[in-house]
């Protein structure tokens, strides 16, 4: 067991454990995650507790594939003996149904305002999965051909990968179809202010790390690739704030303070 590891490198190694086409998506959860526990918390900091706090948090639109990421997630971390425990098992799902909740109820028809960056990304993990779509039914057409199919390991697990990707690709689809390329924003040259698609440059009072961050839509978040989400704390804290400006951020660890050293 390794407590004093920081939970955003152990997050960066689980996600290149992945396959290319869950990544995104694991990306996307994991990083509410690291926004929960804050950039430099350990794992010792994840408590039964915490963990059980934020997995409501995080399912509390009912979509309890969010939770099914960080159940994998921290059995991962049992497996490589990170944890003396699989702290998924403080994570409660209700028991799945065959009949899958339909997509459209998890995301809103509303515009959505994604970076240029963000939209392709999206699109390439779109395409990748399509291809695997149609991989996975060909594995399932052989696995199938096995004839003893009660205790067929490659047909059950086609199939459950099968639904995620179909799953997966209806949702990036819908998001897509909502999609508006976010406008890079003019900031003026005087009382430049934190607005969505800024980048933003902070150090952190208590410690005088820097960091550089870019406020995103929070469908393309990714705090370990510097994109953040505007619904995050820190993204809330300094919407509207100005250059110069020092901010209060809350996170379930404490306040950190940030000064706001420059936008673009």
């Amino acid at each position: 067991m390794e407590p004093q590891l920081r939970l955003a490198q152990v997050v960066a190694q689980y996600l290149q454990s992945l396959p290319p086409a869950e990544q995104a998506h694991a990306q996307q959860e994991l990083g509410r995650l690291l926004r929960w526990f804050g950039s430099e918390s350990t794992l010792r900091d994840l408590t039964p507790q915490e963990v059980a706090d934020f997995a409501q948090g995080l399912m509390a639109n009912g979509d309890e594939r969010r939770g099914q990421t960080l159940k994998d997630f921290l059995a991962y971390l049992k497996r490589k003996g990170l944890t003396e425990e699989n702290l998924g098992k403080y994570i409660r799902l209700a028991r799945s149904t065959r009949k899958a909740r339909p997509v459209a109820n998890t995301v809103s028809p509303a515009s959505v305002y994604l970076t240029a960056e963000g939209v392709q990304r999206l699109q390439e993990e779109l395409e990748t999965l399509r291809r695997e779509r149609i991989t996975l039914a060909e594995e399932i057409r052989r696995a199938a051909a096995d004839k003893d199919v009660r205790e067929n390991a490659p047909l059950e697990a086609a199939r459950e990968r099968l639904g995620w990707v179909a799953s997966r690709i209806q949702e990036l689809e819908t998001l897509l179809q909502s999609a508006q390329v976010m406008a890079t924003p003019q900031v003026p040259q005087e009382r430049r202010k934190v607005t969505p698609g800024c980048t933003v440059v902070l150090r952190e009072e208590a410690t005088g790390k820097e960091f550089s961050y870019l406020l995103v839509d929070p469908r393309e978040s990714n705090p370990l690739a510097g994109r953040i989400s505007i619904e995050s704390p820190v993204g809330k804290a300094l919407l509207e704030h100005y250059e110069g400006d020092e901010v209060e951020v809350r996170i379930p660890k404490g306040t950190t303070r940030y000064r706001i050293l420059h936008i673009t």
